[in-house]
């Protein structure tokens, strides 16, 4: 049998000699040289995640299994961090930030006057 895959922006045919979630992850993994010691998630193209008990039903479908690794951030989900992100007033507790600058850069004016002296 032979499945479509996508791991970023390159898709591939796995192919596979019966359906099953644990042989169609070891193929991923040869296919996209993924290490065994990834943990890899499959979703559907609408990013419906597919666990072992549905994918034997789903891979008689002519849909394309998208693959991430697990520790990997979307896109789609990184692009809504860094909006949250945009928000100034959530980072009230980084002005502590300028006081340790400011105490470093007396320490240092501190310490470059008494060199001085020598």
């Amino acid at each position: 049998m032979l499945l479509k895959a996508q791991h970023g922006r390159t898709k591939k045919y796995v192919k596979l000699e019966e359906v099953s979630f644990s042989d169609f992850i070891n193929a991923v993994q040869q296919k996209f040289i993924i290490p065994k010691d990834k943990v890899l998630k499959v979703t559907d193209e609408q990013g419906i995640e597919v666990d072992d008990d549905v994918f034997p039903e789903l891979a008689t479908e002519s849909l394309c299994f998208v693959i991430s690794i697990d520790d990997v951030i979307p896109l789609a989900e990184s692009s809504k961090n860094m909006a949250e992100c945009s928000d100034p007033t959530e980072f009230a507790d980084c002005s502590n930030l300028t006081e340790f600058v400011t105490l470093d850069l007396t320490l240092l004016q501190q310490g470059s006057g008494a060199n001085s002296h020598f």
